[in-house]
């Protein structure tokens, strides 16, 4: 996976000017590219969305691949409709190749028994979205054309959100981004996610909440605590937490980081905010699930060093290129004594 790499060479080219549509969706090309996200056209939209990405498959059968990576895209969609789609489902999938914190997922059967905690994976959810949203109005404020801008007129981040930004800042394009990525989620969800359906209720909720009760729900749901753990001689997870790392790898956006100039901004390193109802369901998984206290849990990179002896890039190719019941004696191997949770280390 040589993405990260690609990513970091479009750093210095994006300080030194605003670069124009044809640059900016070169680079997204060739980091979807790298990414090896597949394609699946339909003749349907899905749920209403021109595009949607799919990372992982749990029990898809022995020796079959577990990183499925695919998008799947409506061909029939308008133009503009379908790109504006495409580039927000093609920058997950790009997180999806390039950042360990997407394999550490209760979804993910490659995941060398490393997940998320709750909290992290509410905030690796929402980070994630504010990256694709705010990405997503770039490329569109680069593109230009009216169709665009109307597009755009339908998403959380629009062309117009992008232009003030931009003005506002002195047309920084890494500053415009992060303003963007701060923003975005302050819309009401019912206008953008209600066709989704999963959600009975009529209440009024911010995006930014839309997405801590969408990810508690998948939390609540993953595969990882639904299949194996009664019948399988499965090991207790190595719960981890995200870094200041993880957080700055799902904020670089083509070469631009949304996040933050080396390190994270502490709007997007800070503890998520939530709501008591939020709160409460948090606090219930984990005592299900015997999280230790989000201060006392491991980094990955920390993680897979005291376990594994593995960097995030060793752990990022294991996971991509795992099949159903490759890891089964190694997980077997391992004890629940053997678990060790590190003092905090925000580095």
């Amino acid at each position: 996976m040589n993405a990260p790499t690609i990513a970091q060479s479009f750093v210095e080219a994006a300080q030194s000017k605003v670069p124009d549509f044809a640059e900016m969706s070169a680079r997204f090309e060739l980091a979807l590219q790298q990414a090896a996200c597949r394609i699946n056209l339909l003749d349907k939209p899905l749920n209403g969305a021109a595009a949607a990405y799919n990372s992982f498959s749990y029990m898809p059968g022995a020796g079959a691949p577990t990183f499925v990576n695919t998008m799947h895209v409506h061909a029939g969609a308008p133009e503009a409709e379908r790109s504006i789609s495409r580039w927000h489902e093609g920058i997950h999938a790009i997180h999806s190749a390039t950042v360990a914190a997407a394999h550490c997922s209760p979804y993910n059967m490659g995941n060398m028994n490393l997940i998320l905690s709750p909290a992290s994976f509410v905030q690796y959810i929402n980070l994630t979205e504010r990256a694709a949203m705010a990405g997503t109005a770039m490329l569109g404020y680069l593109q230009g054309e009216d169709a665009f801008k109307e597009a755009l007129g339908k998403e959380p981040a629009t062309f117009e959100d992008f232009d003030a930004a931009m003005g506002a800042n002195g047309h920084n394009l890494s500053s415009a981004l992060n303003r963007v990525a701060r923003e975005c989620l302050n819309k009401n969800s019912n206008f953008y996610m209600k066709a989704w359906g999963a959600r009975q209720s009529d209440e009024s909720l911010t995006l930014y909440n839309y997405y801590i009760w969408q990810s508690l729900k998948e939390y609540h749901n993953a595969n990882r605590f639904i299949y194996g753990d009664q019948l399988e001689d499965k090991p207790s997870p190595i719960f981890v937490r995200l870094s200041d790392e993880d957080i700055m790898g799902i904020g670089n956006v083509l070469g631009v980081n949304a996040f933050g100039d080396g390190y994270p901004d502490s709007f997007f390193a800070a503890k998520q905010e939530l709501m008591m109802k939020h709160q409460s369901w948090m606090d219930g998984l984990n005592m299900m699930h015997g999280v230790p206290d989000e201060d006392h849990l491991p980094t990955i990179r920390q993680a897979l060093d005291v376990h594994y002896g593995m960097t995030p890039e060793q752990f990022i190719a294991h996971s991509t290129a795992h099949k159903h019941g490759d890891d089964e004696p190694a997980l077997r191997a391992i004890k629940t004594s053997n678990l060790v949770y590190l003092s905090a280390d925000r580095s």
